[in-house]
């Protein structure tokens, strides 16, 4: 069953994690823009990147201890060098007000890693849930968990399903959401040998989700007794997951068939260094944020791009050394 779908490179994939990225930083530009209304689709671009996230890992071919330390490795390296520099700039201070281990070991001070690697462990016990009728169920006992925390654990009165961090209850509630997105897309997956036509149509339906998302939460917002219903932002993200995927599923043989081969190459590798682009962007927006408009956007933007390649490179650098050494001891 593990062999059941061969691995290839998706070119829609390597896309859609720079569009992640690229909407992940932009969300936080709220201090670089001068309306801070323009630091926008972060919620998008995570939901993005944990449905391209569950969409590459699979097939599964490896044990999981050497699966996960696969894992590890990618992702602690970074993480742990973009750690310590935090500690020593922007975060000043973190010592003393956290433990050690929810700093550098989970949920880390990047709350996104510490979700993906929680969600590394169920994907991966998660592995023989392949037909369509175990996703069912999957999702549906992941509805009824998402219901019922959303009924009697959130304070619904104020906007809670975007909170920062994970060592809340809010936190913790948007694990639920996110590792649907990752399911969504691991079933794509399974599922990307489906012809989909209708191209025109599903842009279409992309354009009015894209709208409603913003639309729903500026309502609620101008509304505060509709803020109750603020899950339908979540449901309307997920539904605009679905309707990405087939589109850009639909459109894959052309995008293979007409890449250029010069553009390809730095969306392929933007695309790469994904993480690394998150990681610093914090470190590089809180000292640029207070120059004028549009210098610091044109700064940090290129100091993102260079400290993130930069950080990859040390970072393979570390890996590369680390299984070296492991091999001569051997």
């Amino acid at each position: 069953m593990k062999n059941i779908v061969p691995k290839r490179r998706y070119i829609f994939v390597d896309y859609l994690k720079v569009i992640a990225a690229l909407l992940i930083i932009n969300s936080h530009y709220d201090q670089i823009y001068p309306v801070s209304a323009l630091a926008t689709g972060g919620a998008i671009g995570n939901a993005i990147f944990f449905a391209v996230s569950g969409f590459c890992l699979f097939p599964l071919n490896q044990s999981f201890g050497q699966w996960m330390w696969g894992k590890l490795l990618k992702l602690y390296i970074p993480t742990t060098i973009m750690t310590i520099i935090a500690i020593f700039t922007y975060k000043r201070g973190i010592l003393y007000k956290e433990n050690i281990i929810s700093i550098f070991i989970w949920p880390t001070l990047f709350w996104f890693v510490g979700a993906i690697l929680l969600f590394y462990v169920i994907y991966y016990l998660l592995q023989n849930v392949l037909s369509n009728k175990s996703f069912l169920i999957m999702w549906l006992v992941t509805a009824i968990i998402y219901i019922f925390y959303y009924i009697f654990f959130l304070d619904k009165t104020k906007w809670i399903i975007e909170a920062k961090g994970l060592d809340s209850i809010e936190g913790y509630f948007k694990l639920i959401y996110y590792f649907t997105a990752m399911m969504i897309g691991k079933w794509f997956r399974l599922n990307s040998v489906k012809k989909y036509k209708h191209t025109h149509f599903y842009i279409f339906i992309i354009s009015i989700l894209f709208i409603s998302i913003y639309a729903v939460k500026w309502l609620l917002v101008k509304i505060p007794a509709l803020m109750a219903f603020q899950f339908l932002n979540q449901l309307s993200i997920l539904l605009l997951i679905v309707y990405i995927f087939i589109f850009l599923n639909s459109i894959e043989g052309e995008l293979q068939d007409n890449r250029n081969p010069k553009c390809y190459k730095y969306i392929k590798y933007l695309s790469s260094i994904t993480l690394h682009l998150y990681l610093v962007q914090f470190l590089v927006i809180e000292y640029t944020y207070s120059l004028r408009f549009p210098v610091n956007f044109i700064i940090a933007t290129v100091l993102i791009l260079l400290l993130a390649s930069g950080l990859n490179m040390l970072s393979n650098f570390i890996i590369n050394l680390g299984l070296r050494l492991t091999r001569k001891k051997n």
